[in-house]
C-alpha cells in the first residue's frame, strides 16, 4: 500500500487496520504481508522487493 503523502503514525496504523479488515472481508482470512510506504521510501530494499514480487489485490 503506497500512501502518497506524509501521515502521522496514528493515521498509518488506522489505515493499515482498515485496509487489512477490508481484505479479510473480501478474501477471507489468509496470510497477507502488507508493506506500507510513503514519500521517500523508494530507497528501502524491502519496498523494492515488495514491488518486484507484489500481487496487486486492490487499486485505489
Amino acid at each position: 500500500m503506497e500512501i502518497p503523502e506524509l501521515r502521522s503514525a496514528d493515521d498509518i496504523v488506522r489505515l493499515r487496520s482498515l485496509f487489512t479488515a477490508q481484505l479479510y472481508r473480501s478474501m477471507g482470512e489468509r496470510r497477507i504481508d502488507i508493506v506500507m510506504t510513503g514519500p521517500g521510501a523508494d530507497d528501502r530494499l524491502i519496498v523494492a522487493e515488495a514491488r518486484r514480487q507484489a500481487v496487486e489485490l486492490v487499486r485505489t
